[in-house]
């Protein structure tokens, strides 16, 4: 047998590659037993090619060949953690709003002015306001209560107050009250306040164990964990040995108990605007369920992983046209702005913000199908550029890395199954808007039991 001649500088530059790129395999949660075995011989059959040649050229072949597939095993490893990075706070803005004519042009100017909030600015939140403008603006604020937001909005309008303090994620819902909102007033001055969120994850071992997920789906600029309404409200209840994922759409509008603020009855959008641990409570106590991770994710930027993975096919129920494109009854096959346009259409549908929720299934349905493609999976670095920035979840990378390495694996065809809540419509008062009487949905009790029902069954 040759002797290995260790004063050879191609033959050590080989040898620690090769326990680089071993080291890559066995550290490499990602990848199945069955693809490491495999890999692992054929490390070997490379390492018995190495040390037994004479051609120092083919030993600097077979190095590079070590290297770029140690840094692509690096990589992949690398991919769940730059895709979920945890934010461990919410994040808001605290808006001093001005009459448009307003003489006041900064907020040094309104030292002596009148300010508004209302009483759905939390204790924490105003003591916070208070304190701030005395220590960067030395202004000890007069300060008048108002029930709601639009009955502040009101007395700005009238001359009774100079400065109005809102929520940032409120502003919206005003527009909703009056298009023009924005045109009337100007902002002077906004405060960031960020709170350190609660740990509401219910961890499971993912690729064995039935979960819950909770889909909120929101339109925003800015950083991903601000607060905002949910426009989109669907739970994902997977089961990985049944290889069954239910989903179940829960309309905008529905009227339920908040998960916070003492329980005060509200729409379910709404409960978003008081941060995600809210909307994940208020549907809890709904369903009577413990929801195990929750996603937010930028709905407009997350359509975008369409134009790298590809059309994707989604049914509808009914033929309709929004925005220039035509959706036929049965399978579409969809770009992203088509996509788009279908998951957003409401008012030209049956059953309106319903269907629309069951579009919206069908959406993440054909996505799921798309993504756990070969192709692909082979374009991930892509799509963790196109949503990295757009996803805030509580699942660990780690229990995202098991659920890739579960599909790899057993290459599985999920069997999916769509639900919707239903209700009666009706106008009522809400927290957040005050006695103002807003469309509403009352949840139909036949309706939610069923859910209730199907839940428990996927979850066995």
């Amino acid at each position: 047998m040759k002797k290995i001649n260790f004063k050879d500088k191609y033959l050590i530059s080989f040898l620690g590659l090769m326990i680089i790129f071993v080291l890559s395999v066995l550290m490499n949660t990602l990848l199945p037993l069955k693809y490491e075995i495999p890999i692992l011989l054929l490390a070997i059959g490379i390492l018995m090619l190495g040390i037994f040649s004479k051609s120092k050229w083919l030993k600097v072949i077979l190095s590079v060949i070590l290297a770029v597939g140690s840094a692509g095993l690096i990589y992949s490893q690398s991919v769940a953690h730059r895709l979920l990075e945890q934010a461990e706070f919410d994040s808001n803005s605290f808006v001093f709003l001005v009459l448009m004519d307003s003489p006041i042009q900064t907020i040094a100017e309104a030292k002596e002015s009148q300010f508004a909030h209302a009483k759905t600015l939390a204790n924490g939140e105003l003591e916070f306001i208070k304190e701030h403008m005395i220590e960067k603006h030395d202004i000890r604020m007069n300060l008048s209560e108002f029930n709601n937001e639009l009955d502040m909005v009101e007395s700005l309008f009238n001359d009774d107050v100079d400065v109005m303090i809102v929520d940032g994620a409120v502003i919206p819902l005003l527009e909703d009250e009056d298009e023009f909102f924005l045109t009337k007033v100007r902002v002077i001055y906004s405060i960031n306040y960020e709170t350190i969120r609660e740990n509401i994850g219910k961890d499971v071992e993912i690729d064995k164990e039935a979960f819950i997920i909770f889909i909120s789906g929101i339109d925003i600029e800015g950083p991903i964990n601000s607060r905002s309404r949910s426009d989109v409200n669907i739970l994902m209840v997977v089961n990985p040995t049944k290889q069954k994922i239910l989903t179940i759409s829960i309309p905008r509008d529905t009227y339920v108990n908040l998960g916070c603020r003492t329980g005060e009855k509200d729409k379910l959008t709404h409960a978003g605007i008081y941060g995600i641990g809210c909307s994940v409570n208020t549907i809890e106590n709904l369903f009577d369920i413990e929801i195990n991770y929750y996603v937010r994710v930028n709905f407009t930027s997350v359509i975008n992983i369409v134009d790298i993975i590809g059309d994707i096919d989604v049914y509808s129920m009914y033929s309709f046209s929004s925005g220039g494109y035509t959706f036929r009854q049965g399978m579409n096959t969809l770009d992203a702005q088509a996509t788009l346009r279908f998951s957003r259409e409401r008012y030209s549908l049956p059953g309106g913000d319903i269907t629309r929720g069951l579009n919206q299934q069908e959406v993440i349905k054909g996505l799921v199908n798309k993504i756990i493609e070969p192709s692909s999976l082979l374009r991930i670095e892509e799509i963790v550029r196109a949503t990295a920035s757009s996803i805030d979840t509580n699942m660990p990378s780690s229990d995202l890395t098991r659920l890739i390495r579960l599909q790899l694996d057993q290459n599985i065809k999920w069997n999916f199954e769509s639900m919707h809540l239903e209700g009666r419509g009706d106008s009522q008062p809400t927290y957040s808007m005050g006695s103002r009487l807003l469309y509403v949905m009352y949840p139909d009790l036949n309706s939610l039991q069923t859910i209730q029902r199907k839940i428990a069954e996927t979850l066995k």
